[in-house]
């Protein structure tokens, strides 16, 4: 018994002995074989694509960048790939509105656009054709500077009186005649047309003489000498919305500035104006976040997120009914409305 018990402990230690010496070779490292590229994302004219390949072995995967195309213009600034007109300056700008349907422009620079008064006799600043439905000026950043060729006026008008121009992702400010100062008729970027502001930086006050949607955008007047309203809203009867915007009325030259006026002022009809405002922060050295002097009065539809914090004359009411104005109807919903306030 002995016996066999030993030799069953050596045969245990042998095979320990070889178990350990083990001699089986490492296997070598898998190496991946790649196989053709695919496209899973295309190449545009300004966004890269993506290209992948798989191992033919496993399921590893490899992904590369594919460098965007860039612009191919033809003799007249379209791109023959994606049909947008490529702008770099303010007189292609204005020859590349002068199509037909839809025109998408994409600024490649800043630029500076010619403004002069009256639709009827302006050769400068009518953009489009009777037949163009909208004109999209997409920003890239760039800076679009509206110059005023006249004293008083001057303002941007779409031959269609229909049509609808939308500037997104762009600062836009003005030079010229009052581009530092005088009442808003002369000073004012002024919109005679329908217009949507998206992502845009308004580093000078603006007019709106048509209907108006401003999104995700700035507008301020710093700089400006004379007491000045950010967003002058012509009494016209159209619908102005915005959203998520900040209305910046605070002067750094020691004026009064303010923030949304809706006037009659030079209207020979006036109508009722429709205001729509949410997600917006509004500051002012003066008067209430919106005054309201239109005679044909207006209906101020205040959605949540709005912020009067920074409105020096009245933190709590909104709307200021113009003292003078007793008899205007001015409709509000979601604020305060009250008559101004005697000086």
């Amino acid at each position: 018994m002995k016996r066999l018990l030993v030799l069953l402990l050596a045969s245990m230690m042998l095979f320990a002995f070889v178990a350990c010496d083990d001699n089986t070779p490492t296997p070598a490292p898998h190496e991946h074989e790649f196989g053709e590229w695919t496209i899973t994302k295309e190449a545009t004219c300004t966004e890269e694509g993506v290209r992948t390949r798989t191992c033919k072995g496993c399921s590893e995967t490899e992904t590369e960048a594919i460098p965007a195309k860039g612009h191919n213009p033809d003799a007249n600034g379209k791109c023959t790939a994606c049909g947008k007109m490529i702008v770099s300056n303010g007189a292609d700008f204005l020859k590349a509105t002068m199509n037909e349907g839809e025109v998408i422009i994409s600024l490649q620079d800043d630029i500076t656009i010619d403004i002069a008064p009256w639709r009827d006799t302006n050769d400068k600043s009518v953009f489009g054709t009777a037949s163009t439905t909208s004109i999209v000026v997409e920003g890239n950043g760039h800076t679009i500077t509206f110059h005023n060729t006249d004293s008083d006026w001057n303002a941007i008008y779409t031959k269609n009186e229909d049509a609808v121009l939308t500037i997104k992702n762009a600062t836009i400010d003005n030079s010229g005649y009052n581009a530092d100062d005088g009442p808003w008729n002369s000073h004012d970027i002024t919109f005679d047309c329908n217009v949507v502001l998206d992502n845009v930086t308004a580093t000078n006050a603006i007019a709106i003489g048509k209907n108006a949607e401003i999104r995700n955008s700035r507008i301020s007047d710093a700089n400006c000498t004379q007491d000045a309203y950010m967003l002058w809203i012509q009494a016209t009867g159209q619908t102005v919305t915005i959203e998520n915007c900040i209305i910046s009325g605070k002067s750094s030259t020691g004026n009064k500035n303010r923030a949304i006026k809706i006037a009659d002022e030079y209207i020979d009809e006036p109508k009722a104006v429709t205001l729509n405002v949410s997600g917006t922060t509004f500051s002012s050295d003066s008067k209430a976040a919106v005054l309201v002097t239109n005679t044909a009065g207006a209906t101020i539809n205040w959605g949540e997120g709005n912020d009067i914090s920074g409105v020096a004359a009245d933190k709590v009411n909104a709307v200021w009914n113009d003292s003078a104005r007793t008899d205007a109807i001015v409709k509000v919903s979601g604020c305060k409305v009250i008559q101004e306030p005697s000086a």
